[in-house]
């Protein structure tokens, strides 16, 4: 996943990571490029792009902001590509300034990884006033619809909630469209889906009050349908990932619940999917458990998650549409949806018969939960099927809530330098980070 020479050191790469004053800007890093004229000249063929909603994804145990986005860049250094960022938190975001259409044109000519940050996707009103939420929905929307015509996509922390929450909103905008198609089928599958979407509810354990649930979404109509605050927040340091078990999920909505029987059918379809379609998390999960490994860890810290609710409802939804593709016209943005979402993994509480989550400092933390899952949406695959030269082609796009790019610690690396190129294999995220950056078409 991470070899690009067979032998040595990369010095290209240890002169960016023990470079002094490390951030975009300088010639080691990269450019911080700022309008779509600034990426079309900076381009190469090793090129990729980091793109920053906000200007950190946090504050660390040392009260550090963190700027994920530049070890994201010294990775892409050791990966032998050509790094940039562009800063949307700094920048007058939509037209004519920076034209959403113009800007999905030009990240996805080349491999992009959209980062994290501090806003609710749930709450319009947390997001910068010059890169408002309805920009990113339509820059993200997009991106995901011309994968078909791009490299590879990774969206990670606030950038997979955002994608959690545009799908949602394809979601809708294709039933009107189906509504509207003089074919009959198309109309009553917008029909059905349009019902569904509106009877799910989104539940969440109240800990605090013994072991309750609350209602926090009833629809896909309400705010916090794909994202919604946590009821405890994950821990902040590595954390184990695990086989996605929707199982968890559905104990907090007993028999005869609004939506339950909607929602199974949902989860089923969502499971038959998962047996038959594996990928790079699941692979590295796998190869884990079976070489008696452990769980691949990974840094996480986060506050607000993606429902799996929501996301097993879009993946039945993009199966619906799916099914009567060919009765849609051929020149529709419906036929670059993607044709399935695979949720790929989940963490767990911490507790006193679970594995701890390491901290900085090689601290540990344990507690009691009434429920075994923490993140059950850690992280997303969206797959795609094109036609390419007369072939059926498959491609993908990655999401995840967790930071691959980061350490333990959680510092970024412009505090902490980056692990030398022989030891990069020892981290599990960076080995994630290098699988996802293989699948470049």
């Amino acid at each position: 996943m991470l070899a690009n020479k067979d032998s040595g050191p990369n010095e290209a790469y240890d002169n960016v990571r023990l470079s002094k004053n490390l951030d975009w800007g300088n010639a080691e890093l990269g450019k911080s490029s700022e309008s779509v004229a600034d990426l079309e000249d900076t381009s190469t063929e090793n090129t990729i792009t980091i793109v920053e909603p906000w200007e950190d994804v946090g504050e660390n145990h040392n009260h550090e902001k963190v700027r994920a986005s530049v070890n994201v860049g010294c990775f892409a250094h050791a990966k032998e590509m050509q790094p940039r960022v562009v800063p949307l938190w700094s920048l007058r975001c939509g037209y004519p300034t920076l034209p959403a259409k113009e800007l999905a044109s030009a990240l996805i000519k080349y491999p992009v990884v959209f980062e994290g940050g501090a806003p609710d996707v749930f709450d319009e009103t947390t997001v910068k006033e010059n890169c408002p939420r309805s920009f990113l929905w339509e820059l993200i929307k997009r991106v995901l619809l011309q994968r078909h015509n791009s490299c590879v996509q990774i969206f990670i922390c606030v950038s997979h909630q955002l994608v959690a929450s545009t799908l949602v909103e394809l979601v809708k905008d294709a039933i009107n469209v189906l509504k509207d198609l003089p074919e009959i089928d198309a109309n009553e599958i917008g029909e059905e889906i349009e019902r569904v979407g509106k009877l799910i509810q989104v539940v969440k354990a109240d800990r605090d009050a013994g072991g309750g649930d609350n209602v926090v979404a009833n629809g896909f109509e309400e705010d916090e349908f794909a994202t919604a605050k946590m009821t405890n927040n994950e821990v902040n340091g590595l954390v184990n990932l695990y086989a996605f078990d929707q199982e968890n999920v559905l104990c907090h909505h007993p028999e005869g619940a609004e939506g339950r029987d909607e929602l199974k059918n949902c989860m089923r379809a969502h499971d038959d999917y998962h047996k038959d379609h594996f990928g790079v998390v699941e692979r590295m999960i796998k190869e884990y458990n079976e070489e008696g490994k452990g769980h691949p860890k990974i840094a996480m810290f986060h506050g607000v998650e993606v429902n799996c609710e929501a996301m097993v409802f879009v993946h039945w939804a993009l199966e619906k549409i799916f099914k009567i593709r060919e009765k849609i016209p051929t020149e529709s943005w419906i036929q670059d949806l993607p044709v399935g979402l695979n949720i790929t993994s989940c963490t767990h509480r911490v507790g006193n018969s679970d594995i701890s989550a390491h901290v900085a400092g090689g601290l540990k933390k344990k507690s009691k939960f009434l429920n075994k899952t923490a993140t059950s949406v850690a992280s997303m695959r969206l797959d795609y099927q094109t036609k390419k030269n007369g072939m059926e082609v498959s491609l993908n796009s990655y999401t995840c809530q967790f930071h691959p790019e980061l350490p333990s610690s959680l510092r970024d690396a412009r505090k902490q330098q980056m692990p030398a190129f022989k030891a990069m294999s020892n981290e599990d995220g960076l080995c994630m980070l290098g699988a996802f950056l293989e699948e470049k078409l």
